[in-house]
């Protein structure tokens, strides 16, 4: 940081799950895109903020290298947003908030590659901010939480069940149910 004081069109503060959340949104009216330049001094204005996230706007697009800066997912992240001044439309913002399937939550969920004996694999993580895990299913690909310990996939008829440690703290294991056939997925080490 850079210990400067910083303009920003727009500064949203908020706390979400006793969480923290900084938003800086920068909109640019200029005739010609923004290029990989402008990214970067984003980015910069946004340590300096201690921003969580930010949104770039502009009026005339961006080139490719600024879309492929802004994409790299590093922290803080940055969305991209083209204005049509013709026909002006909320973008949607849900990538840059979580990818926590537990409603009111701002997490992100650690996604781990999980197999089973016979080597078929399974996308299991917890959240960073709430604790909640998930699962994405191997059946239909829907991305579903568990509110306790059993969960039923909501696009399909798969279900799941944690698989925890003897002193019930650490989860080892996930169990897949599909028409009544079971099957066990643990970490891969």
């Amino acid at each position: 940081m850079s210990s400067r004081t910083r303009q920003v069109d727009v500064l949203l503060v908020g706390r979400v799950a006793d969480q923290e959340i900084t938003i800086a949104i920068e909109c640019k009216r200029y005739a010609r895109r923004l290029g990989i330049g402008a990214v970067d001094e984003f980015v910069g204005k946004l340590l300096d903020l201690d921003a969580d996230r930010g949104v770039l706007c502009s009026v005339a697009g961006f080139t490719a290298g600024a879309e492929a800066r802004a994409s790299g997912g590093r922290v803080p992240k940055v969305k991209l947003v083209l204005i049509d001044v013709d026909r002006v439309e909320p973008p949607d913002y849900s990538d840059l908030l979580s990818n926590c399937p537990s409603e009111g939550c701002w997490g992100e969920v650690r996604w781990q590659a999980w197999r089973s004996s016979s080597g078929e694999r399974l996308h299991i993580g917890s959240c960073q901010s709430c604790g909640t895990w998930a699962v994405r299913c191997s059946e239909c690909g829907e991305t579903t939480g568990f509110v306790w310990d059993d969960m039923s996939c909501d696009g399909c008829d798969a279900s799941y069940t944690l698989d925890y440690d003897r002193k019930h703290i650490d989860v080892e294991g996930v169990i897949r149910t599909v028409d009544g056939v079971e099957t066990e997925f643990g970490e891969l080490g």
